[in-house]
């Protein structure tokens, strides 16, 4: 559970106490995801998204702050994401993230890292990310505000981005690293349509 002011609470059950409190890390905390595993969340502020590794370093047992409270001493410190001011002075956005998320199915393994401010959808490398690679995205620009994102069930190789009159299926590969052509606001590409949406998923 996140705060507005920006506290994050892990609990192992609905009803009880937290197990792990972790002291506000800076602006109102607006979505969580969490890995399968338990012991990766990302946290999502309107500014820059925080990374935070829950496993307890000193635990036997290995276990997250989800099932116990990390000792005083070891408390995690979170990876922070976000774009690069050059990036920024380009895009003439004022950033807004929508709640960030790993992509997600059944036996499916966390490899991406996807968000959204305005026009741009932008996605981190999970695994370079945890090696500190922190500026590591890509980004592509749409013709209007993204309302939602998320990637297609089961892996991270489609992403679903919903606009406000339409819904368009996009693969990751077609994201790119941000440059002045990508980000620059004379550059609108077309969305696919609906229809071509619906022949996507059946495909």
């Amino acid at each position: 559970m996140g705060t507005v002011k920006g506290d994050i609470k892990l609990f192992d059950s609905l009803g009880k106490i937290a197990k792990t409190n972790l002291p506000a890390m800076g602006s109102a905390i607006k979505g969580i995801d969490v890995t399968s595993d338990g012991k990766w969340l990302i946290a999502t502020t309107d500014k820059y998204l925080l990374l935070i590794n829950t496993e307890i370093k000193s635990d036997p047992e290995c276990r997250t702050g989800f099932e116990k409270s990390f000792a005083k001493t070891e408390k995690p410190k979170a990876k922070r994401l976000q774009l690069r001011p050059e990036h920024l002075t380009l895009m003439e956005h004022d950033v807004n993230f929508t709640p960030a998320r790993f992509n997600t199915g059944e036996h499916a393994m966390e490899r991406t890292i996807i968000t959204s401010t305005g026009p741009f959808v932008i996605t981190w490398n999970f695994r370079r990310v945890k090696q500190g690679k922190l500026y590591d995205y890509q980004i592509k620009r749409y013709s209007d505000n993204i309302v939602a994102d998320n990637f297609r069930f089961g892996q991270d190789k489609s992403i679903i981005v919903t606009l406000p009159h339409d819904v368009t299926l996009t693969k990751k590969t077609h994201l790119s690293t941000p440059t002045k052509s990508v980000l620059s606001p004379s550059k609108r590409p077309t969305t696919r349509s609906s229809n071509n949406i619906v022949k996507s998923f059946g495909d």
